[in-house]
């Protein structure tokens, strides 16, 4: 697309070491089109000394090598380098950071543990419309927990509780006996009761890290759900026990078949579920949800926006840069959106002695439909949208929500909305189809609904609207006198 960047980030974790290259488009629109990992395991490379030793430096950047030589055919116009835990925790690691200026002339940012968290929420909340509560982010050397306020971080700690550290510190046997399990929980429960703004903060939480993705993956294999990737899924706290039940009782052979768990996670797991299910028990967490978008996503929408990168408006961002258009498309997609907005708004609203039965919940579904059906009308045709909407992730959204606006725009209820509402709200979007991007108007009072509109309404759609809300639809030159009713514009 035009006018977008092309960014690679190298990210030399305490377990695994990515490349990652995104396209960030001006708007914000961000999006992953090559990656590579690699597990490297540096933690379990550091001597007893707690220095990096001369073969690991090597590994490292033979490695780092061959990610920069990548970037690099792949034009990318910044390559940005990062690490982790188990670099700034090496007494030594000034060692690498000089050897990549020398040998690479590039600049290994190691960040300490506050800059890993505030960056993985940037990745988030330009990614997932998280405005207030936790992110969590559990990587093989620590876990970093940050609160979230207004989209910015507030309060941040960074914890020695990542899975591979906790499991060469901890597990011994294969499944762990009972009494290394309490040990191991009594050590995290401990560590997170240094925080006491933590405990039973509830409100929203988003995880990042490879453990919690991979629980994902295990759930959604699990409940053969819809979507095959992982961003924006909900971890309930029933998932995360069941999970942690799962893993801590099989051995080695028997949870590498375990659907959903890579194999160079078999011996991480165990530790790793737990420790996000104490953390969901001391916050008084009912669940989380997952994000594929992290410290790597947010040091590429860093590096283009600045320390403080916020995406405005992150779904319209999310939506065109998965679908695109003309300016002339999406301007007509924009006057859909405002018009469903104003519409479900008027229509909530109604006459407060015969509400009309619309859940507040689903304003934002109904108006991401209306825009996308608007946008694919426009380009008619368009080889499958539903399929677009649920094979890859779209920024903004989570996944309840993508499966909400699919019912909406499928011809076939997918049974993620009532069946009710859904009558109610796929009868809206046919009005606002009608209305051919021109203004609307409408009064609701306890005898019928009045829409004015200048364009032409199939009888079929009043007849539906009928029988959806129980009131009769008056299309004509209607307008909101003074005093009386509700508008729509």
């Amino acid at each position: 697309m035009s006018g977008e960047k092309r960014i690679a980030v190298v990210d030399f974790g305490s377990n695994t070491a990515n490349l990652a290259i995104f396209v960030v488009e001006p708007g914000g629109a961000i999006s992953c089109v090559a990656e590579r990992d690699q597990p490297l395991q540096l933690l379990r490379r550091i001597g007893p000394d707690g220095h990096l030793p001369a073969a690991a430096i090597a590994a490292t950047m033979q490695l780092l090598r061959d990610f920069v030589h990548q970037a690099t055919t792949l034009e990318c116009d910044a390559i940005e380098l990062i690490s982790t835990s188990a670099v700034r925790d090496a007494p030594n690691s000034g060692e690498l950071v000089a050897r990549v200026k020398s040998e690479l002339g590039l600049t290994l940012q190691v960040l300490d543990g506050a800059t890993e968290a505030r960056t993985a929420v940037v990745g988030v909340v330009n990614t997932l419309p998280l405005i207030d509560g936790f992110v969590i982010d559990l990587g093989g050397g620590s876990l970093q927990i940050t609160e979230v306020e207004n989209r910015r971080a507030a309060r941040v700690a960074s914890l020695p509780l990542g899975a591979l550290r906790l499991t060469d510190q901890f597990v011994r046997t294969d499944p762990p006996d009972g009494p290394t399990v309490n040990v191991l929980r009594r050590h995290v429960q401990r560590t997170l009761e240094t925080l006491p703004w933590l405990k039973n903060a509830g409100g929203h939480v988003v995880g990042v890290g490879g453990s919690i993705r991979t629980l994902a993956k295990m759930s959604r294999r699990a409940a053969e759900w819809p979507i095959p990737h992982g961003h924006g899924y909900r971890l309930t706290a029933d998932d995360i026990e069941s999970s942690w039940e799962l893993v801590s009782r099989a051995d080695a052979a028997r949870r590498r078949d375990i659907p959903g768990l890579p194999a160079h996670r078999v011996d991480l797991i165990i530790a790793g579920a737990l420790v996000v299910k104490q953390l969901l028990r001391t916050g008084g967490f009912d669940g989380m949800e997952v994000s594929s978008s992290g410290v790597r996503e947010g040091a590429a929408l860093m590096h283009l926006l600045g320390p403080e990168a916020r995406v405005a408006d992150i779904r319209e961002a999310g939506l065109r840069g998965r679908f695109g258009g003309t300016p002339e498309d999406l301007a007509w997609a924009t006057r859909a959106r405002t018009s469903a907005e104003a519409l479900f708004d008027a229509l909530a609203a109604g006459c407060p002695s015969k509400p009309l039965g619309l859940d507040p919940t689903l304003r934002d579904t109904f108006a991401v439909a209306a825009r996308l059906r608007a946008l694919w009308e426009r380009r008619s045709p368009v080889p499958g949208p539903l399929s677009a909407l649920l094979e890859r992730p779209i920024q903004g959204f989570f996944q309840r929500e993508v499966l909400a606006v699919a019912d909406l725009v499928s011809p076939v209820p997918r049974l993620r909305i009532d069946l009710g509402i859904r009558a109610r709200l796929a009868v809206l979007l046919d009005l606002i189809a009608a209305a051919h991007g021109r203004p609307l108007t409408c009064v609701v009072d306890a005898d019928a609904v009045r829409v004015g509109l200048d364009a032409r309404v199939q009888a079929e759609i009043v007849e539906r609207f009928g029988r959806a809300f129980g009131r009769p639809l008056l299309v004509g030159p209607y307008g909101a006198p003074s005093g009386t009713g509700t508008t729509a514009r």
